[in-house]
């Protein structure tokens, strides 16, 4: 599976989302990494300009033409093709942790579930995994805080690294 940048601005382009201003939602992943990342060192495994659905502003641009309340969201998605099929692909990005005591399981099935319905207008299946995105240095600490989790985390809720990411989505 590889990133579709024409796919991922397709997404928001649908009727379902003219109403809400969703091409604003666009952002390079970059910016969104480094907004995520109070050191700035992780954006820095991102080669070029990959454009992505911020999904904090999705949400928001939602909540407000529906005059409701903000909910909790992943931070973004994009589309990914094979030959074959395409799929949406969900990410929180988690670089500031560093207690992962505090990472809690019904907080992160909230995001996914608001998420997802948001995704669901893009016209895409969701990936099979969901992407939950630390910092190298804690990565196996996260692994194995979600194995812990009870009740049991989702065998399809991945932990993997900025770098990882891009290597698995965004180079040829």
């Amino acid at each position: 599976m590889i990133y579709s940048e024409s796919k991922t601005q397709q997404a928001i382009t649908s009727t379902a989302l003219n109403k809400i201003h969703a091409q604003e939602t666009l952002c390079d992943f970059r910016i969104l990494v480094n907004r995520d990342d109070n050191e700035s060192t992780e954006a820095q495994f991102i080669p070029s300009s990959y454009q992505v659905i911020d999904m904090d502003k999705l949400e928001a641009n939602i909540a407000s033409f529906y005059r409701r309340k903000k909910r909790k969201s992943m931070d973004c998605s994009f589309i990914v093709e094979n030959n074959t099929s395409i799929y949406t692909v969900l990410v929180e990005l988690r670089l500031n942790y560093t207690e992962l005591a505090n990472l809690k399981l019904t907080a992160l099935k909230q995001k996914v579930k608001n998420s997802s319905a948001q995704a669901k207008l893009f016209g895409y299946p969701i990936y099979n995994e969901l992407y939950f995105i630390f910092r190298n240095n804690i990565k196996q600490q996260a692994i194995n805080r979600l194995n812990r989790m009870v009740p049991k985390c989702p065998s399809h809720y991945e932990v993997k690294t900025v770098e990882e990411m891009v290597e698995m989505f965004f180079t040829n």
